[in-house]
């Protein structure tokens, strides 16, 4: 979904806007006012019932040429559109309440039409006032004002003369801006509660391939729903696992990336690089994920969107991770901004910038900060190989909540191997490790194990097998030296 650089303002009565408005919440189905003369085709209705969905309104122009036009411009990318209310519909309709109001051109509502929204000729009314809006299309609402707070709402002061009026999206982004300072409402979160990007519904983490006790389990998953998360432990006791299950148990998506030593600030949040010979600014890890809610927000999914690094400490923090410290300034969702220099930073570029930086400008300058706090970063650290990766140091380090995580292979044996013989000879081998270093055996080097032995055939194993197999994965060369970088 790309935000078109076109944007307009579309004005119809007071009471329109509210009957529309009154159906944000509806899915499946429009409610249209009994047209005088009786008609609405089953055909027309059917359209708008499969269509309709939360968070999308039903608009219309009474005129082709209107809708030619919005048609067009959808056709070039998602359009930003202002509903404006008439100054003398609103005026009227707060008199007949016994409310006085000097001026009534106000903003009512702010939302994008796709070409997928556009519903083209459709002679049901739906509307109080008045008949023949017959040329319709769906609003996906970002931002609209509730009824009882009308006299609070954002004036828009230019008059114009019918229903559409284009006007540039600098000017429309800048209007959104100003919007936050009103009593207006951003889809089904609450712009007042600084603890909105909290998770409120969680799923049920599924377990089936983690093998840790309930209460890290519990603390993971309190984790992941306010905020950043790192998981520290050696290799094989299911790091990635269990940050893959929290992603799809609490959220709407997530990408894995793996750290390595090369990456720069350019990898992480977005920077500078050279293509074709010429300097654009490229987007990083963070923007990406800033877009991606974005996008589900215009669709009415306020789920939090993960980003897994795994390995993190395989990448040098100081090249990496300049930007993050500015934007998480501790592990909490409600802490966390965008720093104006980036916006700015991007911005200087002017044309020189990728698909994913354009659009973060553009969301930039209609959600602000929202977009950010339901982003959830969640790092794996390893470690057993301490003296080949880089340190973290203490600043990135309280940008997470810390959870270690420890498994020891030998309380699961039941449920990692289903082969009995082999089941026998690693209990023999857990038992002579009892009061050793029980954690010295992972769950990933069980599971592995079997499938080596399953391998090798024949069905009869020896405890040397066993033993031999769990060498072979333990991920050290012979004579117990691990590879160098």
């Amino acid at each position: 979904m790309q935000v078109s650089k076109e944007s307009f303002i579309i004005q119809g009565s007071y009471r329109n806007w509210y009957h529309s408005l009154s159906d944000i919440e509806k899915e499946g189905v429009v409610n249209p006012k009994p047209p005088k003369d009786g008609s609405c085709s089953e055909k027309c209705k059917s359209v708008l019932d499969e269509k309709k969905r939360k968070w999308l309104i039903l608009w219309a122009f009474r005129q082709e040429r209107d809708y030619k036009i919005l048609k067009e411009a959808a056709s070039r990318g998602d359009i930003l559109v202002m509903g404006v209310v008439t100054k003398g519909s609103a005026v009227e309709e707060m008199k007949s309440k016994g409310r006085r109001l000097e001026n009534g051109r106000k903003i009512v509502v702010v939302g994008i039409v796709t070409q997928e929204d556009l519903v083209g000729e459709c002679d049901c009314d739906y509307w109080p006032e008045e008949t023949g809006w017959r040329y319709k299309f769906f609003i996906r609402v970002l931002y609209w004002l509730p009824e009882e707070r009308y006299g609070d709402g954002l004036e828009h002061e230019k008059p114009f003369q019918g229903s559409l009026m284009p006007i540039t999206h600098i000017d429309a982004v800048e209007i959104t801006k100003n919007l936050q300072g009103h009593p207006y409402k951003l889809r089904s979160m609450d712009l007042a509660d600084p603890n909105s990007c909290k998770i409120k519904d969680v799923k049920y983490v599924k377990t089936d391939k983690i093998y840790l006790d309930d209460e890290t389990l519990r603390f993971a998953v309190a984790a992941a729903k306010v905020g950043n998360l790192l998981l520290v432990g050696p290799p094989g006791v299911g790091k990635t696992t269990l940050a893959r299950a929290l992603a799809e148990a609490l959220g709407s998506g997530y990408h894995l990336a793996v750290a390595h030593a090369l990456w720069f600030r350019r990898d992480v949040v977005g920077g500078e690089t050279i293509i074709n010979n010429t300097v654009h600014w490229k987007s990083g890890l963070l923007i990406r994920a800033y877009n991606r809610v974005a996008e589900r927000i215009l669709v009415g999914d306020s789920r939090p969107y993960f980003l897994i690094i795994d390995e993190i400490n395989r990448a040098d923090a100081d090249k990496a991770f300049a930007d993050f410290f500015a934007t998480f300034i501790s592990p909490f969702c409600e802490d966390w901004s965008i720093p104006e220099g980036l916006v700015e930073e991007i911005k200087g570029y002017g044309t020189y910038i990728d698909d994913e930086a354009e659009n973060f400008v553009n969301y930039y300058l209609l959600f602000r900060d929202i977009p950010l706090k339901f982003i959830r970063i969640i790092g794996t650290m390893n470690l057993r190989d301490a003296r080949n990766l880089f340190m973290l140091g203490e600043a990135l380090l309280r940008r997470f909540v810390i959870v270690k995580v420890e498994v020891d292979a030998c309380k699961y044996l039941d449920a990692l191997l289903q082969d009995e013989r082999i089941r026998q000879h690693f209990q023999k081998l857990c038992d002579t490790l009892k009061d050793k270093k029980p954690q010295a055996i992972t769950p990933a080097a069980v599971a592995g194990a079997a499938r080596l032995l399953e391998a090798l055939g024949g069905g009869q194993y020896t405890e040397d097998d066993v033993r031999r197999v769990l060498e072979a994965l333990g991920g050290k060369l012979p004579g117990g030296r691990r590879s160098g970088r």
